[in-house]
């Protein structure tokens, strides 16, 4: 849904895992990758902001950037870590 003044919000349910605010996203339409490497901007649970939603909770996101959300879009969650490589 669209709110004036901050652009397109996704309503969103979790299906699987947990969103957290400081993890960045794709956007998946029709199995097609649209945008990815993407900060999430906004992560509300109700009305408050929230650093983590759980699986089976609805949430509201807005992505850093990129405002062509439609309904069906697929929003996936992703950390990059960086582990150093060992020497055996």
């Amino acid at each position: 849904f669209k709110i004036g003044g901050v652009g397109n919000i996704a309503g969103c349910l979790v299906t699987d895992g947990a969103m957290r605010r400081d993890e960045l996203c794709k956007v998946i339409r029709d199995g097609v990758i649209v945008t990815a490497d993407r900060k999430l901007s906004s992560l509300r649970r109700v009305k408050d902001e929230a650093k983590e939603v759980q699986v089976g909770t609805e949430c509201g996101i807005r992505i850093e950037g990129f405002e062509d959300l439609k309904p069906g879009d697929q929003i996936v969650c992703y950390r990059v870590e960086e582990i150093k490589r060992k020497l055996d």
